[in-house]
């Protein structure tokens, strides 16, 4: 399991007193996968700041994607488990996707449901929707980024979450480009019929065109990049 997950800075200006200088200074948010927590480094030094959340508030399991949307929130990957059997009954139901304000307030629950499992990546489209890997079902699901809402499922391996040679296999982090494009790192994982994960294709990296991303075809990549 990895300790550190992705990483995003939390920004805060200073400005001298009867001047025009000012100086921005981040700290950066590390997702402490097995401390269930989320902790502040100095971005300059690297000096350890202390506890972003405390650990398990809100669900807080497991922190892996951090990502700020457009409301200046802090939004969270969490829960499910990237090994275990899929169909085993004591399968955590947690997965989600959890908000926090930027002072650490806990501002409930973003997505869930819906199949998914084990969201590793999560991103904010242009259209303001939330897109979250399901990483053990081989899905991206959408959801409204207001109200939480499942807007569907935007692509998946076309497989029943068994794998498709160079399709979406395992989907990790997700990033929108400045085209609009959505780019989504694969592992190269898929389920078994008995639902244990295995690792028979490459890892890649996926392009979903922006018609895609409006809709046209969104279930059939666009093209590997690696």
């Amino acid at each position: 399991m990895r300790i550190f997950s992705t990483a995003s800075a939390i920004l805060g200006t200073l400005c001298l007193l009867g001047t025009t200088t000012c100086q921005v200074q981040a700290a950066l948010l590390v997702g402490n996968s097995k401390g269930h927590n989320i902790l502040i480094f100095d971005e300059m030094s690297g000096s350890f700041l202390g506890e972003f959340t405390t650990p398990g508030i809100g669900g807080l399991r497991a922190p892996d994607d951090l990502t700020f949307g457009p409301d200046g929130n802090l939004y969270v990957s969490v829960g499910g488990d990237g090994n275990l059997n899929l169909l085993d009954p004591f399968y955590p139901k947690d997965s989600a996707v959890l908000r926090f304000s930027p002072t650490d307030e806990f501002l409930g629950v973003a997505a869930s449901g819906n199949g998914l499992s084990r969201p590793y990546g999560n991103a904010f489209g242009l259209d303001g929707a939330l897109y979250v890997s399901s990483f053990r079902t081989n899905q991206i699901l959408k959801f409204d980024g207001q109200t939480g809402n499942f807007l569907g499922v935007f692509a998946s391996d076309n497989n029943n979450g068994l794998g498709a040679l160079n399709g979406l296999n395992g989907p990790n982090d997700l990033l929108f480009g400045p085209d609009g494009s959505l780019y989504v790192a694969t592992q190269g994982t898929a389920n078994t019929a008995d639902g244990s994960s295995v690792t028979p294709y490459a890892s890649q990296v996926l392009r979903y065109t922006p018609e895609q991303v409006a809709g046209f075809n969104p279930y059939d990549y666009s093209r590997v990049i690696y």
